[in-house]
């Protein structure tokens, strides 16, 4: 037998955004975070909310 109940979803970026703070953070080098945090703050902002996006190189590159 099944369970009739439905899996779980992730919630959307927009439920994120409204609801959380967010922190982005991995490896040195060429992955992304700098893309995404200023993605997800362009969003934040298209969504009437305060968005700071700041970067910190401890090597100094």
């Amino acid at each position: 037998m099944t369970d009739p109940t439905p899996p779980p979803t992730a919630p959307s970026l927009a439920e994120l955004i409204a609801t959380r703070q967010i922190v982005i953070t991995s490896g040195s080098g060429g992955v992304g975070k700098t893309t995404s945090a200023a993605v997800l703050a362009m969003e934040a902002a298209a969504e009437g909310r305060r968005a700071v996006v700041v970067t910190i190189d401890p090597a100094k590159r």
